[in-house]
C-alpha cells in the first residue's frame, strides 16, 4: 500500500510563514573548507605516525602478555 504523503510546500521550496526565515544553502568558503580538511589530515597523520612509532618499539608478545 503506497502512503499518499505529500510534504508541505513550505519543507520542499525553502518558504517559510515569517519573511526571510527559511531553509538556505550555507555558504563557506573554498579555502576555509580547504584549511580545515588540511588541518584535520595533519592532526590525523601526526597521531597515527606517533602511535606507530610507539607501537614498534614493543615486541608483539610483550604488549599481548602485557594485555
Amino acid at each position: 500500500m503506497p502512503l499518499d504523503f505529500t510534504p508541505p510546500l513550505c519543507l520542499v521550496t525553502g518558504l517559510s510563514a515569517v519573511e526571510g526565515v527559511g531553509f538556505f544553502a550555507p555558504a563557506v568558503p573554498w579555502e576555509v573548507l580547504a584549511a580545515c580538511v588540511g588541518a584535520a589530515g595533519l592532526v590525523v597523520a601526526a597521531a597515527s605516525a606517533a602511535t606507530a612509532r610507539r607501537a614498534v618499539r614493543v615486541s608483539p608478545i610483550t604488549a599481548l602478555q602485557a594485555a
